[in-house]
């Protein structure tokens, strides 16, 4: 019951978060010009960076579509600014970040300080990741959270989101947010704690517990 109350609950939120996208693009850049990610995964493999998208159906929810379920997109890249590049050069659309739910960190990107500091900057200086979004960490690949999106109802960032504001279960771990990550790696010695995502065999996602994050 919980779980069908959570898919319930993200849906309903993506519909008003498609609402406020459609009724404000007025601007240079058309709602046709842009997808808008709702849930990020980032990994490092020891070389490069990859991103995993999550995007909501718009034409569909705007009643002009066929209910296709868009597919994760991943890309690579040495950095978060060439992956928007690639991104934008082969989609031929922008990114655009202004309904992101989540952001999730690979194990692998975490344990290294130096590819999380690159991260964390990009972040920090651009105005379109606002400091109120939710961060957690996968058990092992980010990616394999985002891949979720085709299994929950709606969004996996809502559905993920959803779980830490409506759901009683998980009441007991902290919600961390972007500020938060931001402020800690500022400071140099203060934790963060991550709620720890992984992949049940309903695939969905489910805490597995927290970690108290200092980037060393």
């Amino acid at each position: 019951m919980k779980c069908i109350k959570i898919r319930k609950t993200a849906a309903a939120a993506l519909i008003l978060i498609i609402s406020v996208i459609t009724g404000g693009c007025a601007g240079n850049i058309q709602m046709e010009d842009r997808n808008y990610v709702m849930a990020l995964g980032i990994d490092y493999d020891g070389q490069q960076l990859s991103a995993a998208m999550s995007f909501p159906d718009l034409e569909a929810l705007i009643g002009k579509g066929s209910n296709i379920h868009y597919p994760v997109t991943t890309v690579t890249g040495n950095n978060l600014a060439e992956i928007e590049e690639n991104y934008q050069l082969e989609a031929n659309k922008k990114l655009d970040y202004g309904q992101l739910q989540v952001i999730v960190f690979g194990k692998a990107l975490l344990e290294n300080p130096p590819a999380m500091e690159q991260v964390l900057s990009y972040i920090k200086n651009r105005q379109t990741f606002t400091r109120t979004i939710l961060v957690c960490r996968a058990e092992d690949k980010a990616e394999d959270i985002i891949a979720l999106d085709e299994s929950v109802n709606g969004s996996v960032g809502l559905y993920i989101k959803d779980m830490f504001e409506n759901n009683a279960a998980v009441s007991g771990y902290e919600k961390s947010t972007v500020n938060d990550m931001i402020t800690a790696w500022k400071n140099g010695r203060e934790t963060v704690p991550l709620a720890v995502l992984s992949v049940t065999s309903e695939k969905i996602p489910r805490i597995e517990g927290e970690i108290d994050y200092k980037m060393e």
